[in-house]
């Protein structure tokens, strides 16, 4: 795990000591001013933080909202307070990064399964046999 998604984890545990009390607008200002500070400093993303980007648009789908607002909005629609929504966006990040995680898995499935290995030595010398004849007959 990286620092990104360490830090995430840290203002789980102890939000008062990051963000001042569990909210979900607070979590988010937070993110903004790290991903803010992080683009001044001229830091280029990590691996974590593009991901955390596709947050965006995952939030988006799964409750169904075209339109432009944050996920941090969206998920206040659907909470009763600042504190169930910092709780919920947990939730739904724990939900998320399962998803991400099956999905390169199965990327990566699926890319051994079509992986075509390099012929043994047996099949290479009958390859050989079979141009070699070819070249034979053409010649």
């Amino acid at each position: 795990m990286s620092n990104f998604y360490r830090l995430i984890d840290k203002i789980h545990q102890k939000p008062g000591l990051y963000i001042g009390a569990p909210s979900l607008s607070s979590l988010y200002m937070f993110l903004c001013g790290y991903s803010f500070c992080r683009q001044e400093q001229g830091i280029a993303m990590s691996a974590e933080e593009k991901e955390f980007e596709k947050f965006q648009n995952w939030i988006q789908q799964r409750f169904k909202i075209s339109a432009s607002v944050s996920w941090a909005k969206i998920i206040l629609l659907y909470s009763t307070d600042e504190r169930s929504g910092f709780e919920m966006f947990f939730k739904l990040w724990s939900e998320f990064r399962g998803e991400q995680q099956k999905e390169i898995f199965d990327r990566a499935e699926n890319d051994a399964q079509n992986r075509i290995d390099p012929p043994s030595k047996h099949h290479r010398q009958e390859i050989d046999c079979i141009i070699t004849a070819h070249q034979s007959d053409v010649g």
